[in-house]
């Protein structure tokens, strides 16, 4: 059962950006098919550990390209960046807590990884644009 799943129009042609995407579309949809197999409440407990370190890891990945090519849409990104990082904190803090349920859990990350779809079809595509005129 997929959550999200990649479609070409997500693609922002850089290779590093792309494939952390890629990686980090595959956890959401491992995460369905937990849940689908009745696994979800151990799978999203790691899915939450895997995101904060992931996300963390892929956004300074990001915003390291965006400052060394002097990207003119770097603060928009850096906030649209903390805001989901704040969310996934809350979201595992909770759950490491066991005040989150797994339907809760679910719910959120479906929403999560709708938000990261259209984080990536909005903000990284314009980013990869900028990057590959760049380079040209």
């Amino acid at each position: 059962m997929d959550l999200i799943s990649w479609t070409p129009d997500l693609a922002v042609h850089v290779d590093k950006i792309d494939d952390q995407h890629k990686e980090l579309f595959k956890r959401f949809n491992q995460v369905g098919e937990a849940i689908w197999d009745g696994k979800g409440k151990e799978e999203i407990g790691r899915f939450m550990g895997f995101m904060a370190d992931y996300v963390a890891l892929h956004f300074r990945d990001e915003e390291n390209l965006m400052l060394q090519n002097n990207y003119p849409g770097y603060t928009t990104q850096k906030s649209a960046h903390e805001h989901f990082t704040q969310q996934i904190m809350e979201i595992k803090e909770k759950f490491d807590k066991g005040e989150a349920d797994t339907p809760l859990v679910v719910r959120v990350v479906e929403e999560l990884g709708n938000w990261f779809k259209n984080h990536i079809r909005s903000l990284d595509v314009a980013l990869g644009q900028f990057l590959v005129t760049k380079q040209k």
